[in-house]
């Protein structure tokens, strides 16, 4: 593994399939790389993750990535072109989160073929399951991370993004039961669609600016005669704000426990915390990055969720920021990411685990 470029180790990673809750394959892969390139002892845990720490001088610095993909994300053929991947077929090209993969692998190489420099010692973890719930952040033993400061490349944009912010985030599943009956014999249904609008319009009522609740998904009927006796919604609550975000889930609670035309029942999963950091961090975070890539970083606001939400649940045990991973159109077939970002985030790795 040694002397080869990360363009070529990305190529490598993104074609061995890793849907969540699909990740052995990849988990095996990086702990043979660890120990067998890298001379290093990893461990895989029962969630399959795969961590790792190194010897160094000075503060430890934890680095995480997530090893899992969304669909569709198998068989995936990279192609470069003009310095830019993208996927061959009708797939994902992988880019989130194999780009900052890539560049962990990568900066390893680096550093091992450098021993000279004094680096510092650094905890990484590659996770699991994190398309679908974070669930490989959320089992790993946070007692094994000795740094209070870390990074994760997970963001939407540019390298020179930081995620200011990032919500408490909760799912919930409402099964409307009606009973469903031929459209030509209505006195015979019990129609779940009245209640379904009444359940909206309450939700609705809940949203403003410091709260988000959707519906994403609404599923239900059988056939075009029928009327529909039970439908089921999928949706979500997400806001920045602890107090916010609590009095959401009680006011939903509240509403799913009213009377309607239908039973209904109600499941509500809270999936991670949310955080917030403060502008001293990100100014401190932000001088750093702007002086190792000689650039002017980017703060922003995001409505979406990382491992980062897991291991910011006690920033003053470990505070990470997520930063961008240079990729476009994570989550769809028109994914790519280009060899310069995969270089910065390397070279960003690099510069942060120097000691000086």
């Amino acid at each position: 593994m040694k002397h080869i470029t990360i363009e070529k180790i990305f190529e490598q990673i993104v074609q061995i399939d890793s849907i969540s809750g699909e990740e052995k394959e990849m988990a095996n892969f990086l702990f043979s790389f660890l120990k067998n390139d890298c001379g290093l002892s990893p461990i895989i845990d029962e969630h399959n993750n795969v961590f790792v720490k190194t010897k160094g001088i000075g503060d430890p610095l934890f680095i995480n990535a997530h090893m899992d993909t969304v669909e569709p994300g198998r068989s995936i053929v990279p192609v470069l072109k003009d310095g830019v991947f993208t996927s061959r077929d009708e797939t994902i090209l992988g880019a989130d989160d194999k780009g900052a993969v890539a560049a962990i692998m990568s900066s390893l190489i680096f550093m091992i073929e450098n021993p000279a420099e004094i680096w510092k010692p650094l905890d990484i973890l590659f996770t699991t399951s994190e398309e679908v719930g974070n669930y490989g952040a959320v089992g790993f033993d946070k007692s094994q991370i000795r740094a209070n400061m870390g990074i994760i490349f997970d963001g939407n944009g540019p390298i020179e993004t930081i995620m200011a912010a990032s919500p408490f985030y909760a799912r919930f599943d409402i099964k409307i039961n009606g009973i469903s009956a031929h459209a030509g014999y209505p006195e015979e249904a019990k129609p779940a669609i009245p209640t379904m609008l009444e359940i909206m319009r309450q939700l609705e009522s809940l949203r403003f600016n410091d709260l988000l609740v959707n519906v994403g998904k609404i599923s239900g009927g059988t056939a075009r005669n029928t009327i529909i006796g039970t439908l089921t919604l999928n949706g979500e609550v997400r806001s920045y704000y602890k107090d916010v975000f609590e009095k959401a889930l009680i006011d939903l609670k509240a509403i799913m426990s009213k009377t309607y035309g239908c039973d209904i029942t109600t499941e509500i999963v809270v999936e991670n915390p949310g955080y917030v950091h403060s502008d001293e961090d990100l100014a401190e975070i932000k001088e750093l990055i702007d002086k190792h890539l000689t650039t002017d970083t980017q703060i922003k606001w995001s409505y979406g969720v990382s491992d980062a939400n897991i291991f910011n649940e006690d920033t003053k045990k470990l505070k990470v920021f997520n930063l961008g991973d240079g990729s476009l159109g994570a989550h769809t077939t028109k994914e790519s990411v280009s060899v310069e970002s995969l270089q910065r985030m390397k070279e960003l790795i690099i510069k942060m685990a120097i000691n000086n």
